[in-house]
């Protein structure tokens, strides 16, 4: 299953000037999101702006409903609610992203943000935040 703590939301953001874009309003937000993110946000039924825009791997959504059918056993959630929030995840504009750009983000957000596992984000400490514990 999704290798985030439960509870834990994970949310990145990484400013990007999309291809052919020029001026000061060429550059949007993308935040690179998990499934408790997903859910979290299908259920709360938040509306992105223009501006941003969410992505995730390609498999985001199975993690999403795996995670939604947990809760549903755990006795967390009804199965009523599940269903609505994953029904809401698939109208949910978030741009599922293949192995080659996933990789290519994730590296993006590991040297902009300083983490020492592009792969774990969750896990990795900014150089920054490392210095101010010494």
């Amino acid at each position: 299953m999704h290798p985030t703590p439960p509870g834990r939301c994970i949310a990145r953001r990484l400013l990007i000037a999309p291809a052919g874009a020029t001026g000061q309003n060429a550059r949007m937000t993308r935040f690179a999101i998990d499934a408790p993110v997903a859910v979290r946000l299908a259920r709360d039924e938040v509306s992105i702006s223009d501006e941003h825009q969410l992505v995730g791997p390609s498999i985001l959504r199975s993690h999403a409903m795996s995670l939604l059918y947990d809760r549903v056993r755990s006795g967390e959630l009804d199965e009523a609610e599940a269903l609505l929030a994953l029904d809401r995840l698939t109208t949910m504009r978030i741009r599922l992203l293949g192995d080659r750009v996933s990789r290519a983000v994730a590296w993006k957000l590991a040297v902009q943000l300083g983490w020492d596992d592009p792969a774990e984000p969750s896990t990795s400490r900014s150089r920054s935040s490392r210095r101010t514990r010494s």
